[in-house]
């Protein structure tokens, strides 16, 4: 099983590409092919749903079994690849899979916040697999690549077991897909924030994300 990594980025935030590349590094299971989209970007738009497209053909076309969706400038835990592709096997290698729960944290506010998704996964925590050939993509510029996916492709999310292996940082940093880093977009919870984040992340991801 050839495993890919597709990482969509428009190169307006280098600084946590730097750190995606070292935290892929640090994975338990790593990946056979990095797929980085850093096309220059045609329009101002949001492309996130073209970077998607054209990197899961690419990774397709260099012969990658199962690809997973990893953006630059969240945080993954070392075993988090190790853990998404046997979860996959375990269930039956389904078209899709993903975690149906996401945890975000807002470094500049110091707030966080944990959803609970019915039948979906976000980007960032989503594998798909050579059936995403069948599938017909939204517009190029449509912001919500996840949301259609999911609701195509009949597929499989399940929530984090014991420990939570992934975490999407927002920072205002650069352009996103979906609601970006607004942060009237969520109902934040401020309880506890710091000490939340600094339980479950790594003494050097937290060194990182203090220097921004």
């Amino acid at each position: 099983m050839k495993i890919g990594l597709v990482i969509p980025t428009r190169g307006d935030r280098p600084q946590f590409l730097r750190y995606a590349y070292y935290q892929i590094d640090k994975q338990i299971l790593k990946p056979d092919e990095i797929i980085l989209v850093n096309d220059k970007p045609i329009t101002t738009e949001k492309d996130i749903t073209w970077r998607y497209r054209i990197g899961c053909k690419r990774a397709l076309d260099k012969g990658c079994d199962v690809i997973l969706w990893w953006e630059d400038d969240d945080w993954y835990h070392p075993n988090y690849i190790n853990w998404m592709v046997n979860s996959w096997v375990e269930n039956n290698k389904p078209s899709i899979f993903g975690i149906n729960e996401t945890y975000y944290y807002h470094i500049k506010i110091n707030k966080y916040i944990h959803m609970k998704h019915n039948g979906r996964a976000s980007a960032f925590c989503t594998l798909v697999t050579r059936d995403i050939l069948d599938f017909k993509w939204p517009d190029d510029k449509y912001p919500f690549t996840d949301l259609k996916i999911w609701a195509s492709i009949k597929g499989i999310s399940i929530p984090f077991e014991d420990k939570i292996l992934a975490i999407g940082i927002k920072h205002g940093i650069g352009m996103t897909g979906g609601s970006g880093h607004n942060v009237n977009s969520m109902k934040w919870d401020k309880t506890n924030a710091r000490f939340w984040f600094e339980k479950h992340i790594d003494k050097d991801s937290l060194a990182f994300y203090d220097s921004l």
